[in-house]
């Protein structure tokens, strides 16, 4: 199991980490070894480095908002590396340990994206509108906006593209960065 052979090789390399975590923070270091091992395996079948890259950059922008080592995070992706050695070969954990570098590589020279950035969103006043309607829970009057729209002739299409999939970008910003809690994410997905 990759799982179990990473967390052999995170106490036994990373012990100053692992020491630190209660009975919980083990459980969810356990879950996010998992997601991490995930998307690393996914990125290595489909010979993707920027898949794998794309997901670190947000894992780092979330564990940084809520307090969570990236130097840990780092050293895990390391050890899953050590893992798919184990179990798959020195030429996969090579693949693996290009993979990780180079994403490793990005997260070092990147800064945080705490803004959410429309380009050209024609409907950017709607779409604040409904954002807003929703994070403030007022579902009804997010429905009303967009049935306006729709009686005023705009597309279906364009209303999903700019308001219904900006907004859920957005709200995923607010969350990752801590503006919004998991309730009012959950609320506004539910809506939408």
């Amino acid at each position: 199991n990759i799982l179990t052979f990473t967390f052999e090789t995170l106490y036994t390399n990373y012990t100053d980490i692992m020491m630190r975590l209660d009975e919980n923070g083990i459980e969810k270091c356990k879950q996010d070894v998992k997601y991490h091992t995930s998307f690393l395996l996914q990125a290595l079948t489909l010979n993707s480095p920027s898949l794998f890259i794309d997901y670190v950059k947000w894992v780092k922008e979330l564990f940084l908002n809520i307090g969570i080592s990236i130097d840990g995070f780092v050293k895990s992706l390391y050890a899953i590396e050590q893992a798919i050695g184990l179990l798959f070969g020195e030429q996969n954990k090579a693949l693996a340990n290009e993979f990780i570098n180079i994403a490793v590589q990005e997260i070092t020279n990147s800064t945080i994206n705490t803004e959410y950035k429309q380009d050209d969103n024609v409907f950017k006043e709607y779409k604040n509108m409904y954002l807003n309607y929703l994070l403030d829970a007022k579902r009804m009057e997010a429905m009303d906006l967009i049935n306006r729209l729709v009686k005023q002739g705009y597309s279906v299409k364009d209303i999903y593209l700019y308001i219904f999939k900006e907004s859920l970008y957005e709200v995923g910003l607010l969350w990752q960065t801590g503006r919004v809690t998991v309730a009012q994410e959950h609320y506004f997905t539910a809506s939408t």
